[in-house]
């Protein structure tokens, strides 16, 4: 039996994309991310106030950083090894820097970060580079009673 071409070059197509695997995605937009551990030139820097939040199908993203809240668009290719993430600030934010990185995911509550707004990190370090590596446990979001 023979299958058009076209299907077969869609799905070649949607794998290549890397629009983040549905786990990803899942995960990734479950509950708010709180900081374990960030490190910015091979120094610790966990004291900073830092809060993370993805929107649903991790398609947007908020970053608290002290007082200052910072929304913007978020794009994961988990088909690349490491994952990659990009975040984009809003249009209308003139100030913010889009950020190009790398993640993985560990048991699905543990994220591991790593952003740069120069290149993507090719590795989860900070020495010598604009880097900034962050660890975050996910905090669910409360059951909802019925």
């Amino acid at each position: 039996m023979k299958r058009p071409a076209g299907w077969l070059l869609f799905a070649c197509s949607f794998a290549v994309c890397g629009c983040g695997s549905s786990y990803d995605q899942t995960v990734i937009t479950s509950g708010t991310w709180v900081v374990e551990h960030m490190e910015l030139d091979g120094k610790d820097v966990t004291d900073e106030s830092f809060e993370i939040e993805f929107g649903y199908n991790a398609e947007t993203v908020s970053i608290t950083v002290g007082d200052t809240k910072h929304n913007g668009t978020c794009a994961l290719n988990s088909g690349k090894d490491p994952k990659e993430i990009d975040i984009k600030p809003e249009a209308s934010n003139r100030t913010d820097k889009p950020l190009k990185g790398i993640y993985s995911l560990e048991n699905g509550s543990i994220l591991m970060l790593c952003l740069s707004p120069t290149k993507r990190p090719k590795k989860f370090e900070t020495t010598d580079t604009d880097n900034v590596l962050i660890k975050l446990r996910l905090v669910r979001y409360p059951l909802r009673s019925r």
